[in-house]
């Protein structure tokens, strides 16, 4: 002879359980859209305490100066290209096709900004290397 059970779910517990879902997927979506560096990576992550376990390696140098020079620390903001390098390349290009005047190398024009890329094109098509313009690996590594 066989025996059931049945567990009567309410209503209200059906919609207390929907709107953690829905928070959750709010939260998630927004995670993963986000241009925030990171998070995506924590939401994209099946295992988040497996990402937190990950070991990591920080160096923190304090240095007692007076005066402070603002900021007072660093942090990076991702760009690859070293502009003290690649601003008066840039400029001396620029200025070829007239867009801009290679002396003025403190700020950039719109017109300037959306030729970026023909520069590093020409410059590869040109077989000239672009080392010259990023960071070296070694100064992005802690030792």
């Amino acid at each position: 002879m066989y025996s059931d059970t049945i567990f009567v779910i309410s209503n209200k517990t059906n919609k207390r359980r929907e709107r953690v879902v829905r928070r959750r997927s709010i939260i998630r979506q927004f995670a993963l859209n986000t241009s925030t560096h990171g998070i995506p990576g924590i939401a994209r992550s099946e295992k988040i305490r497996k990402y937190f376990e990950y070991s990591t390696q920080t160096s923190v140098d304090i240095v007692n100066e007076w005066p402070q020079h603002f900021p007072a620390f660093t942090i990076c903001n991702l760009a690859p290209v070293r502009y003290d390098l690649f601003v008066q390349s840039f400029s001396n290009y620029t200025t070829t096709l007239n867009i801009t005047n290679a002396k003025d190398t403190n700020s950039m024009s719109l017109q300037q900004i959306k030729r970026i890329g023909d520069f590093f094109q020409m410059k590869i098509n040109r077989n000239e290397s672009l080392d010259e313009f990023f960071f070296p690996l070694s100064s992005m590594l802690m030792t």
